[in-house]
């Protein structure tokens, strides 16, 4: 375990790394300026169902990953309506982009009104 110096007790209590130094598995670490370890956990959070589902379309099972039945059924349920707004938004772009073509090709035939 790695830890910057200064921050291991909570309040009133004892050193809160006090076990693990006793058994020689601490390291103190120096601060490195711009680098927030509550950011990358942040990110890492905030990118977690992107990374489970990236796993499992990979074929590691719900299992490997630590994902409960659950959780796997939620994921591939929001991943399947996103894929459905994406073809929605594919379609209605192919349809304005015909329809314009079709409005054109209407106004050369007809006359502009």
């Amino acid at each position: 375990m790695c830890f910057v110096p200064g921050m291991q007790t909570l309040g009133a209590a004892n050193d809160v790394y006090e076990f693990v130094k006793s058994i020689g598995r601490f390291k103190e670490t120096k601060r490195t300026d711009g680098i927030s370890t509550s950011d990358i956990i942040k990110r890492i959070l905030k990118d977690y169902n992107q990374y489970i589902m990236r796993n499992l379309t990979w074929g590691y099972s719900r299992k490997d990953l630590g994902v409960s039945y659950v959780k796997e059924k939620q994921l591939r349920v929001n991943m399947g309506i996103t894929k459905l707004k994406e073809k929605v938004k594919e379609h209605q772009e192919k349809f304005h982009s015909a329809a314009k073509i079709a409005g054109k090709q209407s106004c050369g035939v007809y006359g502009e009104y």
